[in-house]
C-alpha cells in the first residue's frame, strides 16, 4: 500500500495527514503545541488513537525516539547509531527485527523486517513541508510504519536544528 505523509504547510503544532493513492486521508498526526520531545499522535479515521510517537528528551552522543501504542505501552525504542551516515538506526522492544537502510540525510531509505523488505521511504528533496511517500507491504501494520516514519524525521529534525 502506498501512503502519502504530508506535514501540513502552517501549523503551530507539526500537524501532518496521511493519505492513500487516491488521496483518501486514512490517518491523522496532531502534535503537541509546546514539546521540547516532539511528542505527535498518530489517529484513525474515526479519531481513535493508535501510536504516540516523542524522543526522548535527554540523549548522550545517540538521538532516540520512543514509540507507545495506544494504551501508552512502550513498543518500540528507536536509536540512531553513533557516527552513521543516512538513516541508520536500531531498535529495542520491538520483538521483530528492523534494519533501516538508505541514503545521506534520510531522504530515501528501506526499512527491513526480519531481512525482509517491508517498507521503502521516498522524501522529495526540494518540498515546502515535508512530504514522504511510503511503500509499506500488505499485511503490516500500516500505522505503526506511519509512527515509524514520523519517528524517524523527529530525530533527523533534531539533528538538524542542534547542527549535529
Amino acid at each position: 500500500m502506498t501512503l502519502f505523509i504530508s506535514n501540513k504547510l502552517f501549523s503551530l503544532r507539526g500537524s501532518s495527514v496521511v493519505t492513500d493513492a487516491g488521496g483518501a486521508e486514512v490517518y491523522t498526526i496532531r502534535g503537541k503545541l509546546f514539546s521540547p520531545t516532539r511528542k505527535k499522535f498518530v489517529y484513525d479515521r474515526d479519531g481513535q488513537l493508535l501510536y504516540t510517537v516523542r524522543n526522548k528528551y535527554f540523549h548522550l552522543f545517540t538521538r532516540k525516539a520512543l514509540i507507545y501504542d495506544g494504551s501508552g505501552k512502550k513498543i518500540l525504542k528507536l536509536v540512531q547509531k553513533w557516527f552513521s551516515i543516512g538513516p541508520k538506526f536500531y531498535t529495542r522492544y520491538y520483538p521483530d527485527e528492523l534494519l533501516f537502510d538508505g541514503e545521506f540525510g534520510g531522504f530515501n531509505y528501506t526499512v527491513y523486517c526480519n531481512g525482509l523488505p517491508i517498507a521503502t521511504i521516498h522524501r522529495p528533496v526540494l518540498s515546502l513541508a515535508d512530504r514522504f511517500q511510503a511503500d509499506i507491504a500488505d499485511g503490516a501494520d500500516h500505522a505503526f510504519f506511519v509512527a515509524l516514519v514520523i519517528a524517524v524525521d523527529n530525530i533527523l529534525d533534531a539533528n538538524k536544528k542542534s547542527g549535529a
